[in-house]
């Protein structure tokens, strides 16, 4: 009967001596951000396809001033009523993202 005990006790001591020794980890994620470079266009220059799909988004918005980036992505700064925006669209006019 010692034995069975003896058995036992040192079996709880290993479990919690097992669980104590245990590493955490945690995952850390590192966030990397590119920046595109932006080249000044004339606002002519803002293909008439992109120009349609933009429209539907900012109709009645002037664009005061475009960019356009290496891989054709259109920065554009666009206002309405006093009120200054930073809109990004693909080369296709497809809307990414406001500022």
């Amino acid at each position: 009967m010692k034995k069975i005990f003896f058995t036992a006790a040192l079996m709880i001591g290993f479990a919690v001596a097992s669980n104590a020794q245990t590493e955490k980890t945690t995952k850390s994620t590192t966030e990397t951000s590119t920046t595109k470079e932006y080249k000044s266009i004339d606002r002519n220059t803002v293909s008439p396809t992109a120009l349609e799909k933009i429209g539907t988004k900012y109709g009645g918005y002037s664009i005061l001033e475009a960019y356009q980036s290496s891989d054709g992505e259109y920065k554009l700064i666009v206002s309405k009523d006093s009120k200054k925006s930073t809109a990004y669209f693909a080369s296709s006019g497809e809307f990414l993202r406001e500022e």
